[in-house]
């Protein structure tokens, strides 16, 4: 009882919200910082590394021509942050993305997803999207858009795909289309969402490529001549037995670490072209399976009584399945320890990331 009245404190309901905004880029950050430090370099240029874990940064990056960490993948800058733009070009090389449409098209099948096209605009955070189930609803929603003060064209139309986050696979790694020799990828799976049916995954699995994912995804990077860090995302549509593209995210994403953890630092290295013969020839043969888990992530489930990740973060140790933490349990405990903080007090979140 007295916990549940703790819960309904509006500074816990603040930070639980809240805390999943800022999580992505501090695992993420994490990850990288640890990647830099275990090559021998210096663990201040982290920081600038975050300019590749969102698009709205992205922009930061490529606008800073001086930046010594210059985003690398040489691709439109049209397709890095328009998903209906990426929507277009997918289907212009015969690949299958999931249908989306312009927001003043006529569109028939519901329930459907009003999508945001791009992550970022002007420096501030697009609001995902939402499910409607009628014509009607989409027009309400249209509307509040609207009042909100953001532009209906920032929208767009997609198929809604109701099934588990487990639907969501991911092929991930490097590439690079002048050097094929240097690509590096593996498949995975998120296998437990913050919910049953939002992607964001806390905890993610290794899989065997179920049709061909790594091959199609060689395929529309080569179309973009693509060298860089990459996550090209897939959902399955189990009526109709297809793996649509989802999205491409052209960066460092959340469980890179596994990468780093498992391929010996594989990503960071040849981002920095320090990658050897050695480093080429890494072969995940060797683990049947392994596993990528957001600490802070499964830390706030609990937090809010789902104790879903929790009980599969048990049941991958049991199985004695490799595991990388990201962050470290410690490290996740203080990050939230210090935003509750931060709320009681009404103080501004240091980022600092260390």
């Amino acid at each position: 009882m007295i916990l549940e009245q703790i819960l309904e404190l509006s500074i816990i309901r603040n930070l639980m919200m809240n805390l999943n905004n800022i999580s992505t880029r501090y695992v993420n950050g994490w990850t990288i910082y640890k990647a830099i430090i275990s090559l021998g370099k210096d663990g201040n240029k982290a920081k600038k590394w975050l300019f590749f874990t969102e698009e709205n940064s992205l922009m930061e990056a490529m606008n800073n021509k001086n930046n010594e960490y210059f985003y690398k993948p040489k691709i439109c800058e049209g397709l890095i942050d328009d998903k209906l733009a990426f929507h277009d070009f997918i289907i212009s090389i015969n690949e299958k993305p999931v249908p989306s449409y312009k927001i003043d098209e006529d569109y028939h099948e519901y329930p459907v997803y009003l999508k945001a096209k791009h992550s970022w605009r002007n420096g501030i955070k697009v609001p995902r999207g939402w499910v409607c189930y009628n014509l009607e609803e989409l027009y309400l929603r249209i509307e509040k858009i609207r009042e909100e003060g953001w532009d209906k064209e920032y929208f767009f139309l997609q198929k809604f795909l109701d099934y588990p986050v487990h639907n969501n696979i991911s092929v991930s790694g490097y590439f690079d289309y002048l050097k094929p020799e240097r690509n590096l990828s593996l498949v995975t799976r998120k296998t437990v969402g913050s919910s049953d049916r939002i992607a964001g995954g806390v905890i993610v699995e290794s899989i065997l490529d179920p049709q061909s994912l790594v091959q199609r995804t060689y395929s529309i990077l080569s179309n973009l001549q693509y060298d860089g860090s990459f996550e090209m995302e897939y959902y399955l549509d189990e009526s109709q037995g297809i793996y649509y593209v989802l999205e491409l995210n052209p960066r460092f994403w959340m469980q890179h670490g596994i990468f780093f953890k498992f391929f010996d630092n594989g990503l960071i290295k040849r981002y920095l072209n320090l990658d050897t013969c050695e480093d080429r020839n890494q072969a995940y043969s060797k683990y049947n399976s392994i596993a990528w888990v957001d600490t802070i992530g499964m830390i706030v489930s609990c937090l809010k009584g789902n104790f879903q990740p929790l009980a599969k973060y048990i049941h991958l140790i049991n199985n004695q399945v490799p595991i990388f933490l990201a962050p470290d349990i410690i490290t996740a405990c203080k990050f939230v320890l210090k935003r509750a903080s931060n709320e009681v007090l009404k103080t501004k979140f240091n980022e600092d990331l260390f």
